[in-house]
C-alpha cells in the first residue's frame, strides 16, 4: 500500500479514530487503526468492539491496500510532522512514513486480523439537524449513568414517536428528559445507547449540518459528514418508567433567575465542603434562602423568587442542582417541590422542552 496525503488531512482523519483505539487493551489489534487506501480516498477505522468509528479523507493513492497501524502513535507522529505532504508506504509488516526530511518506520499488523465493521442492513433511516441532536445530548449528558455494572441505566434512552425525538438519562439520583419536534422519517424507536457511545456521538455533531442515524437490532448507526459511527446497543426494554417520576405531586412552585440561583448555590456549597455536599433550601413568599452548616462553618444566601404554594424546607445535592441549571440556557426556571422526600422538578419557564427531577437529601 502506498499513498500521499497532506499533513492537515492526515491529522484530521486520525484524530477521531485514534481516540477509540485503546493502547491498554489485552487484544493487540484493538490498539490499531485499519487504514485502507483505494482510488482517491483513504479510510481509517478503529473499534473497541462496542464503538466503531470510520473516517474518510482525500489522498493520492499509488498502490491500493490495507494495513492495521498503531492508532495513537500514528496520530502522535502525524501531529508533529512539518506542514507538507506525507508519503506512506507499507511493505509486509513495516510501514515507512516520510514528510520532508523526517522519516519514520513503524510496525504494521495484517488487515485481515482487524474486526469487521457491522453493516447497516435495509431499513429506514432518520435525518435530523445536527444542532437539535447536539442540543438534546448536551442537556441529558450530565445525568447519564457511567457505571457499566448497571446496564439498564448505562447511557441515554433514545425514543422516537409522533415526530418527537426524545432523550432520557438517569443515574438513580436525578433523571432528565429533553425532547424536540422533528420532521423526519423512521421516528419509531426506543433504545438505550451506552454512555461511551453517546459521548462519541456528541463529538460528531460539528462535522455536518445534518446527521443521519438508524437503529437495528443490535447496533445504532450514525452518519455525519464523511464519518460513520457504529454503537453496540445494550437494551432499553427494562428502562425505568421515567414519566411516573416526573409527574409527582407538588405543593410549591417557584420561578427564579437561573444565573442567580446557580451563583448562590456555588457560593454556599463552598462551606458545604464541595458541590457534592448537601445544601438546604427554604422557600417563603418572595425569597429563597440557601443554607449549609458543616464542621467547616455555615453559609447562607437569599435570592428573590416568585412563589406559588406553601413555604417549604428541603435539602439537595448542590452539584446536582447546579448541573441541571447548567444544562439550560434560558434565563428563568421553574422549580416544583413536594415535600422533603419528593424530588425537585426543574424546567425552563419557556423555551426548550426539558425537565429534570433531582432527588432530595436528608439534612
Amino acid at each position: 500500500m502506498e499513498f500521499s496525503i497532506s499533513k492537515q488531512n492526515l491529522v484530521k482523519l486520525l484524530g477521531p479514530v485514534s481516540a477509540i483505539a485503546d493502547q491498554k487493551t489485552a487484544i493487540p489489534i484493538l490498539s490499531t487503526v485499519l487504514v485502507q487506501a483505494e482510488g482517491e480516498t483513504l479510510q481509517a477505522t478503529a473499534t473497541d468492539l462496542y464503538r466503531t468509528r470510520v473516517c474518510v479523507a482525500e489522498a493520492a493513492v499509488t498502490k491500493p491496500g490495507a494495513a492495521a497501524l498503531p492508532g495513537k502513535k500514528l496520530h502522535e507522529i502525524a501531529r508533529n510532522l512539518p506542514n507538507a505532504m506525507v508519503d506512506v508506504c507499507v511493505r509486509d509488516e513495516t510501514t515507512g512514513i516520510r514528510c520532508g526530511k523526517v522519516k519514520y518506520t513503524i510496525q504494521a499488523m495484517p488487515a485481515s486480523e482487524f474486526p469487521p465493521t457491522p453493516q447497516c442492513v435495509d431499513g429506514e433511516t432518520t435525518t435530523v439537524p445536527a444542532s437539535i441532536l447536539s442540543s438534546l445530548v448536551g442537556m441529558v449528558r450530565h445525568a447519564m449513568c457511567d457505571n457499566e455494572s448497571r446496564p439498564h441505566l448505562h447511557g441515554a434512552l433514545f425514543e422516537g414517536a409522533d415526530q418527537v425525538l426524545r432523550l432520557v438519562s438517569t443515574d438513580g439520583h436525578r433523571l432528565c428528559r429533553a425532547e424536540s419536534v422533528v420532521e423526519a422519517k423512521g421516528m419509531n424507536f426506543r433504545h438505550l445507547v451506552p454512555y461511551k457511545g453517546v459521548d462519541e456521538l456528541r463529538k460528531m455533531m460539528d462535522e455536518s449540518e445534518q446527521v443521519k442515524f438508524a437503529f437495528r437490532s443490535t447496533h445504532m448507526f450514525v452518519w455525519s459528514g464523511r464519518s460513520l459511527l457504529v454503537i453496540k446497543l445494550t437494551g432499553g426494554d427494562d428502562y425505568p418508567p421515567y414519566s411516573r417520576l416526573l409527574a409527582v405531586p407538588t405543593s410549591a412552585s417557584l420561578v427564579v433567575d437561573r444565573a442567580s440561583l446557580f451563583d448562590a448555590l456555588k457560593r454556599v456549597a463552598l462551606v458545604a465542603e464541595g458541590t457534592n455536599s448537601g445544601v438546604g433550601l427554604t422557600v417563603e413568599p418572595g425569597v429563597l434562602k440557601i443554607f449549609a452548616s458543616t464542621t467547616v462553618g455555615t453559609g447562607t444566601e437569599e435570592i428573590e423568587v416568585e412563589l406559588d404554594g406553601a413555604p417549604i424546607t428541603v435539602g439537595f445535592n448542590a452539584g446536582y442542582l447546579m448541573e441541571a441549571l447548567s444544562a439550560l440556557s434560558e434565563n428563568r426556571v421553574v422549580i416544583k417541590l413536594g415535600d422533603e422526600k419528593s424530588p425537585a422538578i426543574i424546567a425552563p419557564v419557556e423555551g426548550c422542552d426539558f425537565v429534570e427531577a433531582v432527588m432530595p437529601m436528608h439534612m
